[in-house]
């Protein structure tokens, strides 16, 4: 009922049978998310798109894929094949536009995080590096952008008896040069999973690891510090532990945002969708989605969206009025 309370004053009876409708399932009319498979033959990592028609995509294959007429369109504008294999070729793709997208992975010399990044829609690249060879080994690398000139980079070693160095670093420039900001070994617990800012000064990263309670941290001043955050639970939903992922924000001022996080029981993962309207001050939960797995999402307005599961497999994410709980 996004988050609207009834207040029927003295009026018993009103309370009562409000009580009972709320008891019993009583149905309203709430926008939900169905998902359906796109059909697209090439296997994702990630996607994210401006609108319905324009975006980029990387393929399991690290083929990095743009469009400007769907996602029946996808052309490949670069492929990665010089990435360090100890990371298991992983890539981090950041896009701020149609035009501009950033990648981040492990270059071959084993010190240095390359960033590679277009302003054309791939016909011409600059590429920045920042070394990470005194913080420890190759793992993780994740990129997010707040506008065009700032934006993150967090860097994650190779986790080794359940630790991680995690080293967040920054730009001010479009990604010329990147500074330290932070280690957050200490305040940020878990593996992240990817990292979210939407503004200059604020941001998110969600973590997964099933020692620990937390898996989602704030920070509202550039990445110096970060608190956890606990979310309000949908539906009084139970779980052995719950993993985190990196929002995604979009609209005006980038406030509206959108966050999948998993609850996982020993049966089942169960994908619970929370919405934000203040920029991920708040969060509120709003369904359970129809997938038990999460390689990454994008929404591009508050009704559309994609999804690639754990398969690589593209679904579509389109909102719909129905009856829910």
């Amino acid at each position: 009922m996004n988050g609207k309370r009834v207040f029927a004053g003295f009026f018993g009876t009103i309370i009562a049978i409000v009580e009972i409708g709320l008891l019993s399932g009583c149905a309203t009319d709430k926008q939900s998310f169905v998902l359906t498979n796109t059909g697209m033959e090439e296997t994702l990592k990630q996607i994210e798109m401006s609108d319905e028609q324009k975006g980029w995509a990387l393929t399991a294959e690290n083929e990095l894929l743009h469009t400007t007429s769907g996602i029946e369109n996808f052309i490949c504008v670069k492929t990665f094949d010089k990435t360090l294999p100890v990371s298991e070729g992983e890539i981090s793709l950041c896009a701020v536009d149609e035009n501009t997208a950033y990648t981040a992975y492990f270059s071959m010399d084993g010190e240095n995080i390359l960033v590679e990044y277009t302003t054309d829609a791939g016909e011409n690249w600059k590429d920045t590096e920042v070394s990470y060879a005194s913080y420890g080994g190759a793992y993780k690398a994740y990129l997010s952008f707040a506008d065009r000139e700032h934006g993150y980079l967090l860097y994650c070693s190779d986790p080794g008896a359940g630790m991680m160095t995690k080293i967040l670093f920054s730009t001010e420039d479009g990604g010329e040069t990147f500074s330290y900001v932070a280690d957050l070994t200490d305040e940020v617990s878990g593996y992240p999973t990817g990292i979210a800012f939407s503004s200059e000064a604020e941001g998110f990263i969600g973590t997964s690891y099933h020692g620990q309670d937390a898996y989602f941290y704030q920070t509202k001043d550039g990445g110096e510090t970060w608190q956890s955050m606990e979310l309000p639970r949908y539906d009084g939903k139970d779980s052995l532990y719950i993993e985190g992922t990196a929002p995604v924000f979009f609209g005006e001022n980038q406030k509206q945002g959108k966050l999948l996080l998993q609850y996982v029981t020993a049966e089942k993962r169960n994908t619970i969708l929370y919405t934000s309207e203040d920029g991920g001050e708040t969060w509120t939960p709003q369904q359970e989605l129809e997938c038990d797995s999460v390689r990454s999402y994008d929404f591009f307005s508050e009704n559309d969206g994609y999804l690639v599961d754990e398969t690589g497999c593209l679904l579509q994410l389109k909102a719909s009025t129905g009856t829910a709980r």
